[in-house]
């Protein structure tokens, strides 16, 4: 393995930092996304045309305001998961605590689904309020809380259509990766038994390829079904 890393040094390399670069590229795209989706399903619930650089330039517009709300949720959600782990861990090290630690690990499970549910809803919304309305980050969540203590009834309905999706769209990327996934592993057997190793290399970063181009044409379209969800409830609940 050594001897082909350092023959072909320059293709792994070059790979390595075509990876970095998607990654980035990847990472920026999401939150401009994030916002432009949304704004596109605005444009569409109000009738109106919605062209791909009219997103993009929204999308960029709300770009750090987006970030920063995704990053607040992520360090709050992060921080109570870390409690949680924790607290469960501190417990089992404890005669009494080996007596609970089961349950209480069932009850995390149990309280995981509702969780979701209102930290998804709180989410979308607080996007939703930066993107439709233009408010700040705090501002937005504020206004976000009080709709969902109105409507919280309501929203479970937006969230099982999201949730059916995604499931729905994970067992499609499974026969992807399946359908995908066997030829190429075929292939690498092959190439790696006949020590082409330059082929082998080529099949993976193709395969990978593929499925990756596959999976983000799927995940876009489970973004849009969730976004145009969303914002029919937001909307709904906004001027009820």
């Amino acid at each position: 393995l050594f001897e082909v890393l350092e023959q072909y040094w320059f293709l792994v390399l070059l790979f390595v930092v075509c990876l970095l670069l998607l990654i980035l590229v990847t990472w920026v795209g999401h939150y401009i996304a994030l916002g432009g989706i949304y704004h596109g399903a605005m444009l569409a619930k109000q009738g109106k045309p919605v062209r791909f650089w009219a997103l993009c330039q929204a999308g960029t517009e709300t770009f750090w305001r987006v970030l920063g709300a995704t990053v607040l949720f992520s360090v709050v959600i992060g921080a109570v998961m870390t409690m949680i782990v924790l607290s469960l861990i501190f417990l089992a090290f404890t005669i009494v605590g080996l007596i609970i630690v089961i349950p209480a690990i069932f009850l995390v499970v149990i309280l995981a689904l509702p969780m979701s549910w209102i930290v998804g809803t709180l989410f979308s919304f607080t996007i939703q309020g930066i993107v439709v309305e233009q408010y700040r980050i705090w501002q937005s969540f504020k206004a976000a809380y009080a709709l969902f203590k109105r409507h919280w009834l309501d929203t479970l309905i937006a969230y099982a259509s999201v949730v059916g999706w995604s499931i729905a769209a994970m067992f499609l990327a499974i026969i992807l990766v399946i359908l995908i996934g066997f030829p190429v592993a075929i292939f690498v057997v092959i190439a790696y038994t006949s020590q082409a190793w330059l082929a082998l290399g080529l099949a993976v970063l193709a395969g990978v390829s593929v499925f990756g181009l596959i999976l983000l044409f799927i995940k876009g379209i489970s973004q849009s079904f969730a976004a145009h969800t969303w914002h029919g409830f937001y909307i709904a609940c906004r001027d009820s």
